[in-house]
């Protein structure tokens, strides 16, 4: 059984974030566990920074002939620690993602890949667990697919 398109989809957008690295292009960081499913942060094997790409909804809209528009919702989240300036790191972290899914050369959904929303914790998380951050980014990804091959 191959991949659906909205797998083939977030398994690219994983790849994307994985490219992040401080040797490449002028990013901050340096990502080297990127997961497809939700890990905690207090999970004694992770490495900071990390980040976890979730599907989320779709909306679908027919364009009466054999091809359907979809508009999947993607979620991106990441956690970064650092005890001395725990806000800084998770706005690097923010940036290399944002900086990383706008360019041609990493993401190949770039052109119909859209930010929707960004949260953080605010810095509530670093108070309880000393310096850490999370945000999460809802994205959006157009694709179009055939009713008989979702």
């Amino acid at each position: 059984m191959s991949d659906s398109n909205r797998e083939l989809i977030l398994q690219s957008i994983k790849s994307t974030c994985e490219n992040i690295t401080e040797d490449s292009n002028g990013f901050n960081n340096n990502v080297t566990q990127v997961f497809r499913k939700m890990v905690t942060y207090d999970d004694s094997s992770l490495t900071f920074p990390v980040l976890m790409v979730l599907g989320g909804g779709e909306v679908f809209e027919d364009q009466f002939d054999p091809k359907t528009i979809s508009k999947l919702r993607v979620k991106i989240r990441g956690y970064t620690k650092d005890e001395h300036d725990p806000e800084i790191a998770l706005n690097g972290l923010i940036k290399d993602v944002m900086q990383v899914l706008e360019s041609k050369e990493y993401n190949p959904y770039y052109k119909s890949y859209k930010p929707v929303s960004l949260d953080t914790d605010e810095g509530w998380l670093s108070t309880e667990m000393n310096g850490l951050g999370l945000f999460e980014l809802t994205i959006e990804i157009l694709y179009r697919f055939s009713r008989s091959d979702p």
